[in-house]
């Protein structure tokens, strides 16, 4: 993991509350030219940056060349913070639930116009975080301040010390010092708003681009913005060393009760995948190739087909120069469609998924159920693309009703055994004959809108003609296999496979399916659309208008 300081006095007082020497660093990040020391955490090596300056553009820059050169995938920023008065007292520390990008503003007659953009740390963090906070006594920090003070000679007012708290909150960065109106408008613009710094948007902002890397940011609150607790140097201090104890506490007591996976997933560098992997022997234009012309006597151009390539786009190819009725080729199509995916899935388990090996996939849905208090007991649920039904139990039981939707009638007989009370209707995505509209209130759909010859516009229309108003649509597309090294090591292969191109992963495929899902959404009116890479999945979703 590593640790992102901006200024030099905050790495000092860090130095000094860990009692380790950082007068040599380990190496030089390039370009940056930031110097990048190492320290034992909790048993962990750790490697701690410093960003040898301010402001959102750094932070960026630095963040970007950490996770490329260290190959980290657990990034924390520590520092110190101007403190909104009425929401936290000094030398407390706030974990970052959101982070807010005001750098965007305007003066008006009425005073400063604020637009932000909001970035979230991975649900997964943020989950671990509070269950830490549920139990973690603030005691133990006022405890660890007082004996870095006394270490220190520092002599705090009593006070200070006495008023440490942690709390899980929202911060706001911009790209200067703000001071007088700027601070209370700031304030204004969201009362959630604990603390404001020049550096947690711009780390943000980076480490969320990049897949699998989990990050959080730990603030001390150093001053109020005024002259009476700006003066007092000690504060910055006494407010970093706060925000590094708590640290200290979460990674050795919060950390390491996860599962080792989540939070330092084995990421490969090489994007093909072994040829006995699972995926790896199933190349689905290849398959129905195969099968058109074994099976019909229908030939198909070996020329490579387009990602995006619908089922009845391909029958417009299979069509041209045969002399087969086009309603019958389009009927042979749709059963092979059922034939293809029984073989595929009808024994599959998730011993060979990214799930089996990175767990707790299910309470990522979980968690956006939660995030728009979705009720499940009083919703009805479908489940499109539900398979031998793996997810049903775990993600919708207790729903006041559960529909199983998916193209094989073998699989959803499984499905009814996994889950006695589900209704089951043998439709696809694309054209859900046998539910009624209006009819849904939740719709999930997981890692079906990726799959070979779909049809993702026609399965979004679908999708919202049978939500009710106000109705929820979930949809997941996979962030990744499970393959194994030259060592028989497990590792994690970041994509989406290419038909065609002999087990390659293209990297960019997760998150352009997901775009294209986004952009439907979109086109068909839904509000509140959003997404997030979680990781093993990429999730968009949205809401089907009330008025």
């Amino acid at each position: 993991m590593a640790i992102l300081v901006p200024k030099a006095d905050e790495l000092a007082a860090m130095e000094r509350f860990f009692e380790v020497d950082f007068s040599t660093p380990e190496l030089e990040l390039p370009v940056v030219e930031c110097p990048v020391y190492t320290m034992r955490l909790s048993g962990l090596r750790v490697a701690v940056v410093s960003l040898s300056g301010q402001g959102n553009a750094l932070a960026r820059s630095v963040t970007d060349h950490v996770i490329s050169e260290l190959e980290t995938k657990l990034l924390f920023l520590l520092g110190t913070a101007l403190g909104n008065r009425s929401r936290c007292s000094l030398c407390s520390v706030i974990a970052s639930r959101m982070v807010h990008d005001f750098s965007e503003r305007r003066m008006t007659d009425e005073g400063v116009i604020f637009r932000s953009s909001t970035v979230e740390p991975a649900v997964r963090l943020s989950r671990e975080l509070e269950y830490f906070l549920n139990r973690y006594d603030p005691a133990r920090v006022r405890h660890a301040v007082q004996e870095f003070a006394e270490r220190s000679k520092i002599i705090p007012t009593e006070a200070v010390l006495d008023d440490i708290e942690v709390d899980f909150a929202h911060i706001s960065s911009s790209t200067d010092v703000i001071e007088g109106s700027y601070q209370r408008n700031l304030w204004q613009r969201d009362d959630r708003i604990a603390c404001y710094d020049m550096e947690s948007a711009g780390f943000a902002a980076a480490a969320n681009r990049h897949n699998g890397v989990m990050w959080m940011v730990f603030r001390g609150v150093s001053d109020f913005g005024d002259s009476q607790t700006k003066r007092v140097k000690e504060l910055r201090t006494l407010s970093t060393a706060a925000a590094a104890a708590f640290l200290r506490d979460f990674i050795s007591d919060g950390l390491k009760s996860s599962h080792p996976h989540t939070l330092n997933t084995p990421v490969s560098r090489d994007q093909r995948l072994t040829s006995d992997q699972f995926y790896s022997q199933w190349d689905g234009f290849e398959w129905f190739r195969r099968q058109l012309r074994g099976r019909y006597g229908i030939g198909i151009p070996a020329s490579p087909l387009g990602r995006d390539l619908t089922l009845r786009g391909f029958a417009a190819i299979c069509e041209s120069g045969q002399s087969i009725e086009p309603g019958r080729l389009r009927q042979l199509l749709f059963g092979l469609r059922e034939t293809y995916f029984e073989e595929k899935y009808l024994n599959y388990d998730y011993e060979k998924d990214i799930r089996g090996f990175i767990p707790g996939w299910a309470e990522e849905v979980r968690d956006i159920f939660r995030r728009h208090t979705i009720r499940l007991s009083e919703s009805d649920v479908l489940d499109v693309g539900a398979g031998t039904g793996l997810e049903l139990k775990p993600l919708f039981e207790g729903a006041r009703s559960i529909t199983a939707a998916d193209v094989s009638v073998r699989m959803l007989e499984q499905a009814a055994t996994r889950l006695p009370y589900v209704r089951t209707v043998h439709n696809p995505a694309e054209d859900l004959t046998d539910v009624l509209q209006q009819s849904i209130d939740v719709y999930v759909s997981l890692r079906t809108y990726m799959s070979t010859f779909f049809d993702r516009q026609a399965a979004v229309k679908e999708a919202y003609r049978v939500l009710r108003p106000g109705g929820i649509v979930i949809i997941s597309t996979a962030n990744g296999f499970l393959d194994k090294d030259d060592r028989g090591r497990p590792r994690v292969v970041r994509g989406l496979r290419v038909n065609g191109a002999n087990g390659y992963v293209d990297p960019n495929e997760s998150r352009r399916i997901n775009d294209h899902i986004l952009r439907l959404l979109g086109d068909f009116g839904f509000e509140g659309i959003s997404h997030y890479a979680f990781a093993t999945d990429i999730y968009a979703w949205g809401f089907k208008p009330t008025r």
